[in-house]
């Protein structure tokens, strides 16, 4: 009889294993990509054009918050409309003429393939998002599109990265691209967000392990993205210091890529802590006269349903760059 019963204990543990593993596998083969790879677009037109001494680069960064759709089934407050959202921020953009935009939470595959294959006949250079080679984890959610050749060339996984934040490969991308024979490399990453050390350390691993090692004379390099890092804070001046980069003041009359007035936003509780300035648009010349010439504070909605719906809970930060030689 007790052998019986152990037998059936042992089944019904193997039985609950195999289910949860199962489960565990569903999860993870959703929040993997749809066989998306890295895109060039064939012919390099751009690369034939006469090499110039200077052309304007226009740089788009933006958190999208396309979170994985299957969080929508555990909790109403994670349906972020990433379906209906994906398409709408493809029509937006096609009316834009950004040369390179950068995103971050783009970690849903199937709004992420909506996007690249949307964009793709006016974007039609790509660099997925990084996975960090643990089968659990989501994407570092930072996906670079194009309209100038740009070609991945490193990335990094954070090693500070804790609580939720850690569901994710967070890091830094770095790409390298081209406008009328000038070259620039552009490093895009999305901070964590909690205890300002541990921004620190991953600071201090983008410059040592990604910016510093990829340098090159006479190629500007710019740092992009959700840094989790409002301007003017300590963190903000120990960003600027290790990287050695500057930014360009915003011209806007509410320079915040995160605010209440965003409709993903909770109202303010009218001590002003839902303003800030969390996005960046970071810059090393490396020795040739490289600059930005402005920035603004793109604020994209759509129509639906008699609702003005924001595109996304951050503000994009956008830049027009002379790049010169």
């Amino acid at each position: 009889m007790r052998k019986k019963l152990t037998l059936g204990l042992l089944s019904l543990v193997a039985l609950l294993g195999l289910a949860v593993g199962g489960i565990l596998f569903y999860l993870v083969h959703q929040t993997r990509p749809l066989c998306l790879h890295d895109y060039a677009a064939s012919g390099n037109e751009n690369d034939k054009s006469v090499a110039k001494s200077e052309t304007t680069l226009k740089i788009l960064t933006w958190n999208i918050q396309m979170l994985p759709t299957i969080l929508r089934r555990l909790s109403a407050k994670l349906d972020k409309m990433q379906y209906e959202r994906a398409p709408w921020i493809v029509d937006f953009l096609k009316q834009q003429d950004y040369d390179v935009v950068c995103f971050q939470e783009a970690l849903d595959p199937r709004a992420v393939q909506v996007l690249v294959e949307g964009l793709r006949p006016v974007y039609p250079y790509v660099v997925l998002p990084r996975h960090s080679g643990r089968f659990w984890q989501l994407s570092s959610g930072v996906l670079f599109v194009s309209r100038v050749p740009i070609t991945y060339k490193a990335n990094i996984v954070f090693k500070e990265n804790h609580g939720i934040d850690s569901m994710a490969a967070k890091g830094c991308t770095l790409i390298e691209g081209r406008k009328d024979g000038l070259s620039f490399q552009m490093a895009g990453t999305h901070f964590p967000t909690g205890k300002g050390v541990y921004k620190k350390v991953d600071c201090e691993q983008t410059v040592n392990e990604l910016l510093v090692p990829n340098r090159r004379d006479k190629v500007p390099q710019f740092f992009v993205g959700d840094f989790n890092i409002k301007k003017d804070s300590e963190e903000y001046v120990f960003l600027m210091k290790a990287t050695g980069m500057s930014e360009s003041a915003i011209n806007d009359p509410r320079p915040y890529s995160s605010d209440f007035k965003n409709g993903w936003k909770k109202p303010s509780d009218g001590r002003g802590n839902k303003l800030a300035l969390i996005d960046h648009i970071l810059l090393d010349p490396r020795g040739t006269k490289t600059a930005i010439r402005v920035q603004h504070i793109q604020r994209a909605t759509h129509e639906f349903n008699g609702k003005t719906i924001d595109l996304a809970d951050h503000y994009g930060v956008s830049a027009e760059v002379m790049l010169s030689n």
